[in-house]
Parts: C-alpha cells; structure tokens; sequence
C-alpha cells in the first residue's frame, strides 16, 4: 500500500513539472507582442523600399512585410507594430511590420 501511494505521489510529481515546463515554453510562443511605434511611412529614393521615420526620436529604419504599406507610404503618418520575432536593427535588414494604423495623410518627422 505504501509503495503504491509512493509511486503514485512520484508519478503525479513528474507529470506537475513536465506540465510547469510545457507553460513557460507557451509563455514564448504567440503571445509576445512587438513594438509599436508612430511616425512618418514613405519610399525609398529608388522605390524599392519602405522607409520609417520614428517621431520623437527620428530613427530612419527600412519596413517590409506587410502588404498596407503601398497606400500609406506617400509620407502618411501612422502607427505601426513590428513583429516580435523582429530581431532589433541590423544593417540592411528590413523590420517586419505586422500590423499598420492610418492616422494622418501628411507628416513632418525628420530623420536625424
């Protein structure tokens, strides 16, 4: 009886922390949330790429990834959120833009 109630206490001890380990993995998938920001959208010189100018602080970065970002990128002022996998600045790669906020049809942000 002893041995039974042990193996059963073990049992249900192992199967809590496999189940424990299993949520902190989910914490990390899917419900992580990029950054959002506000500012000026439009197109490179050339045309072939979409430029980001973050208000306040005037941080030029290249934006790709969602399919919104041709009809507001005539120097519209928006709000965009990067995905969250999005690794942070690194030269010449584009940041991935999940999701994208008309708010104006004109902006002033300047690129320092």
């Amino acid at each position: 009886m002893k041995l039974k109630l042990l193996s059963t206490l073990t049992l249900f001890g192992m199967l809590s922390v496999v189940g424990l380990a299993q949520g902190d993995d989910d914490k990390g998938k899917g419900k992580m949330h990029g950054k959002t920001m506000t500012g000026c959208l439009s197109t490179s010189p050339s045309g072939t790429e979409y430029l980001f100018v973050e208000e306040g602080t005037g941080k030029q970065i290249t934006v790709a990834g969602n399919p919104d970002l041709a009809k507001h990128s005539a120097n519209h002022k928006v709000k965009i959120t990067t995905a969250a996998e999005t690794p942070s600045s690194t030269a010449g790669a584009a940041v991935t833009v999940s999701k994208i906020e008309h708010i104006s049809d004109s902006c002033s942000a300047k690129s320092k």
